[in-house]
């Protein structure tokens, strides 16, 4: 039995993944990371909220 992530959930690593590739000190906006992860926009503010 595989595990399942909900779509939230893979969105919230896939953000995580994006900002750890990060060069040290460097930030990325949200919607740089709702770009390049397609990850719609409106997704991310609530998923950076939970993350901080």
């Amino acid at each position: 039995m595989g595990m399942s992530l909900t779509m939230a959930g893979d969105y919230a690593i896939r953000a995580m993944i994006h900002l750890a590739s990060l060069p040290e000190n460097q930030s990325a906006l949200r919607s740089e990371i709702s770009r390049t992860q397609r990850i719609p926009l409106s997704f991310m503010a609530k998923i950076l909220r939970r993350l901080v």
